[in-house]
């Protein structure tokens, strides 16, 4: 495989070389110290993976996304702290975290570059813990169980809207929409209006 290599400190552009070479499957090593090197050395050559170990603002995280999408099939690896691994992962990318010593590091680079996922236990708790936040709160929201009407009143009366008001919008009686509030607040377990808007909220039903 051909590997480029994206690191501003000389330095440790020599060591990550040294390091990769030992990789059984790399062929060669190119090394570039900003992402428009890289970038200009991809249009001409080309690579199967590019590792990149710079610090990514906003700016260099929307040159990554553009090259994801314009060399699909490049492996672009990414050093990361932990509270940038969910970013990096929602671009594509994989990531090494950097507290790895060198012969996990070359291990790690190894399995990605041979098509395998890999997830740090600590990131992988991380990720548990998001998907189960999702998932409770999915499942509170089925757990309501509120029919379409009663969705759309409970929209409304998020909106600050009164029963008057509702029913002249969905062409109800004020008492109607009064009984369909009132089921709301019976099904969500709130004691008036305002809890209901906040769990609404804080559900992701509004």
């Amino acid at each position: 495989m051909k590997l480029c290599l994206i690191e501003n400190c000389l330095l440790n552009r020599c060591a990550y070389v040294n390091a990769l070479t030992q990789i059984e499957c790399v062929e060669s090593v190119a090394d570039f110290s900003t992402i428009a090197d890289c970038e200009a050395y991809l249009t001409r050559t080309g690579a199967d993976a590019v590792l990149i170990d710079i610090p990514l603002n906003d700016t260099e995280f929307e040159v990554l996304k553009r090259l994801r999408e314009n060399y699909c099939k490049v492996k672009f690896i990414i050093m990361a702290q932990q509270d940038e691994v969910l970013p990096i992962l929602a671009l594509g990318a994989a990531y090494v975290l950097k507290n790895f010593r060198l012969e996990e590091f070359v291990e790690i680079i190894a399995t990605i570059l041979h098509g395998h996922l890999f997830i740090a236990a600590d990131i992988a708790n991380l990720i548990t813990s998001i998907f189960k936040e999702k998932v409770d709160a999915k499942t509170q929201v089925e757990n309501f169980h509120l029919t379409e009407r009663e969705k759309e009143v409970l929209f409304l009366v998020a909106k600050g809207e009164s029963n008057a008001e509702i029913g002249a919008e969905l062409y109800l009686s004020a008492f109607t929409v009064k009984n369909y509030v009132s089921r709301i607040i019976e099904k969500m377990g709130v004691k008036d209006r305002t809890q209901a808007t906040a769990k609404a909220i804080q559900t992701g039903l509004v």
